[in-house]
């Protein structure tokens, strides 16, 4: 029995149609749940239950010895209406430093023993936020960014977090946003958002601490998995890193990146395993990103007084195992030549498979190299799918690019498959500036050679 589950074993259940919810899709229900939620917290220990039908909600607040459950054929149905939706009001977090607005279908904070459970589906109607009229459009433009919810579901602060079983389909921008929460558990959940739908991330894990995140299915039109530290969401002297992350079990695509790590301005990650994962039909597969803020989409927009206090992100101890990755781009590690990081270190991969149409990448900038990389018993697949290009563009290689590293280690490595987008003068792996490379057990089957930077060392 874990912490997070006990307080669920001896519980009473608070039905919502006893407090006048009708679940027939069109009566506005929020106010029949809202109440329920509230006998059931001041009960303490109880399970609010939603029985088969669809019930129409704007904000709900979830309070703590709380569980939501939806049985099979229940659904919660956000409103489409933008005016439904007010940022949230706190006094313990910086609310303006939250990305997009500070609003959700979803809310809660500083709570604790919170669990959504079930067989049922959470629908944002997200489509509604934008504009579906523009058939050429690679994404659709969005109606209003500063009324569309930044998020479907938003836990600030909270300990103790359950997500089980559920389905959450069609959020307005990020389906999960996870903020300063300790011991949070996903499990066996399925989320699924527009591929047409820019913004539309899975979990956003953000300087939480002891989360993990098994066997769900996750599809997104943005990022599937993202791990952050955004700092200037906390109140002065209140940042946390983001700590003691375990991913595993999961299918993820993604239209864009299956599985980020950090961004600009970001705090600390660590501690991270990631294994057993599966991902397809993404334009990048793992990637760690740290752009200049030219290389953002808000870098024509004026510079947010939050924003001038950014941080120097560090990410370290990363191990990644038992990965297939099909994606455009298998592995992106980037730290833009202007971008700003204190430390990328101690990251291994093993035992992946990457099939790609471009070369993967690991580049540090002159301040801050990547150090003490480890790739074990790792086959590069080589294959027509499109390639991607970093913001310099400056990489060139048919399989690798490893550029401003320290400490780098290839063990049981391979290279197969085609490309016929490639010249025959493209190197298969590419070493630009890296110190202290050991390699051993490297198989080429491609018709690419190495450069002559990696013959001398493989």
């Amino acid at each position: 029995m874990t912490q997070s589950t006990a307080c669920f074993d001896k519980t009473t259940i608070f039905h919502i149609r006893d407090f006048g919810a009708s679940g027939d899709g069109t009566t506005d229900d929020t106010a029949a749940i809202q109440q329920a939620i509230d006998v059931c917290s001041r009960h303490g220990n109880g399970i609010v239950l939603i029985s088969a039908g669809t019930y129409f909600i704007t904000p709900l607040y979830l309070r703590s010895h709380v569980r939501l459950h939806l049985e099979k054929g229940a659904t919660l149905l956000g409103s489409p209406r933008p005016d439904d939706y007010h940022d949230w009001r706190s006094e313990k977090i910086v609310t303006q430093g939250a990305p997009y607005n500070c609003k959700a279908l979803l809310i809660a904070e500083d709570e604790e023993n919170i669990a959504i459970t079930g067989e049922g589906t959470i629908d944002g109607q997200g489509d509604a936020f934008y504009d579906q009229s523009a058939p050429q459009a690679d994404w659709w433009p969005i109606l209003d960014k500063k009324a569309r919810p930044g998020r479907m579901v938003m836990f600030l602060l909270c300990r103790n977090v359950r997500i089980e079983g559920v389905r959450f389909v069609q959020s307005p921008a990020w389906t999960f946003w996870v903020f300063g929460c300790e011991r949070v558990h996903f499990h066996a959940v399925t989320i699924r958002t527009n591929p047409r739908a820019i913004n539309t991330d899975g979990i956003d894990i953000d300087a939480c601490r002891d989360v993990t995140v098994s066997h769900c299915t996750i599809h997104t039109g943005d990022d599937a998995i993202i791990l952050r530290a955004i700092d200037r969401v906390f109140k002065p002297g209140d940042s946390q890193p983001c700590e003691r992350i375990t991913v595993e079990n999961c299918e993820l695509v993604s239209r864009c990146n299956a599985i980020r790590f950090s961004y600009i301005g970001d705090g600390i990650i660590r501690n991270v395993v990631m294994r057993n994962l599966s991902i397809s039909g993404s334009r990048r597969g793992i990637i760690c990103q740290i752009p200049t803020r030219q290389q953002t989409p808000e870098r024509n927009q004026p510079l947010r007084m939050e924003e001038s206090c950014y941080l120097s992100p560090v990410v370290e101890n990363l191990y990644l195992s038992n990965i297939t990755i099909e994606a455009n781009q298998p592995l992106w590690f980037f730290l833009a030549d202007e971008g700003r990081a204190t430390r990328l270190s101690n990251i291994t991969l093993e035992n992946i498979r990457a099939t790609g149409g471009c070369e993967s990448v690991f580049k540090g900038n002159e301040t801050t190299f990547f150090e003490n990389v480890t790739l074990r018993n790792v086959r590069f697949i080589l294959s027509d799918l499109h390639p991607m290009k970093s913001f310099e563009a400056k990489e060139e290689a048919a399989a690798l690019y490893v550029d401003r590293c320290r400490q780098f280690t290839l063990q049981q490595v391979s290279f197969e498959g085609e490309t016929g987008r490639l010249g025959p003068g493209t190197p298969l792996v590419s070493w630009q500036e890296v110190e202290a490379v050991e390699a051993g057990g490297i198989v080429n089957r491609t018709r690419f050679a190495f450069n002559e930077a990696s013959a001398a060392v493989i």
